[in-house]
């Protein structure tokens, strides 16, 4: 057991739930929401699928710090499916049950989002230029898998929201 080691294996952790992640916000979108996709929709798929290969043939302390530059690359497509298809789905009558319960996002929802793209990326950007040690690639890949835990619950919740919201209107509708 060495720091590179348990750097890799944790570099493998976070590959694993940032793809896990990824493909939940597209599924939850598709399974819940109804709106008329564009073709860009139909590609953004392989965009994906493109991003995560690239994750996976950066697995290695030696290229974190271009691994780092496309897990931000990979987190900012999220958002931006995620947030494109919440504007359509906005737009289609048969998501007013939910949407009418929920404010439309503005800039200041993704700060967070923002700031954490940001340090990835930046520290990306300073780990190809530096010989990052292991401890420090290691403390920036927690706080990366933090994140990524931190989403996959924050999707949990939306999701469950997205649920009772309908519920609450299908009872609604029901009474007499």
């Amino acid at each position: 057991m060495s720091w590179q080691a348990l750097t890799t294996w944790i570099q493998v952790l976070a590959t694993l739930l940032a793809s896990i992640l990824v493909w939940l916000v597209y599924a939850v979108n598709v399974i819940r929401f109804v709106w008329l996709p564009s073709i860009y929709e139909f590609i953004l798929p392989f965009w994906v699928g493109f991003i995560q290969l690239l994750m996976v043939q950066f697995l290695a302390p030696i290229d974190i710090g271009g691994w780092f530059i496309i897990a931000s690359v990979l987190f900012g497509t999220m958002i931006w499916i995620s947030q494109s298809t919440m504007r359509k789905a906005r737009l289609d009558r048969g998501n007013a049950s939910f949407f009418t319960a929920t404010a439309a996002a503005s800039w200041s929802d993704f700060i967070p989002a923002f700031v954490m793209i940001g340090l990835f990326s930046g520290f990306g950007l300073y780990a190809v230029n530096v010989n990052t040690s292991h401890l420090i690639n290691l403390m920036m890949l927690l706080v990366l898998v933090s994140y990524s835990g931190f989403q996959l619950r924050m999707l949990r919740i939306w999701w469950q929201r997205s649920l009772t919201v309908n519920e609450t209107s299908a009872s609604k509708s029901s009474e007499p």
